[in-house]
């Protein structure tokens, strides 16, 4: 990974239920233009419980590093509340692309 390169791995395990409810999430942001990725991308890889799909993918380029930053605080804070209240974030798109499989 290069410094241009920010990446988390998180994985969620719901332990009250008989079958395996467990959701991986790969979040990975592109902050320099590169061949392959424009610059400020950033990618949700995750395996979505309580659907038929087997992998859900999100790729959207922001319009600034400053979105990212917002993201992170948002990631950040509320992760760590385990009090099962739904939170979201809106954020602006200059383009995005999804993929489920």
């Amino acid at each position: 990974m290069t410094s241009d390169e920010l990446e988390i791995r998180l994985k969620s395990v719901n332990k009250h239920v008989d079958w395996d409810d467990s959701v991986d999430l790969h979040i990975q942001a592109v902050l320099s233009e590169n061949s392959t990725f424009a610059k400020n991308t950033f990618f949700f890889d995750c395996d979505p419980v309580g659907t038929n799909c087997r992998r859900s993918y999100l790729e959207v380029v922001l319009p600034d590093r400053e979105v990212i930053d917002d993201i992170h605080e948002f990631l950040s804070n509320h992760l760590i509340k385990d009090d099962e209240i739904r939170r979201s974030i809106e954020i602006p798109l200059v383009e995005g692309k999804k993929a489920n499989s």
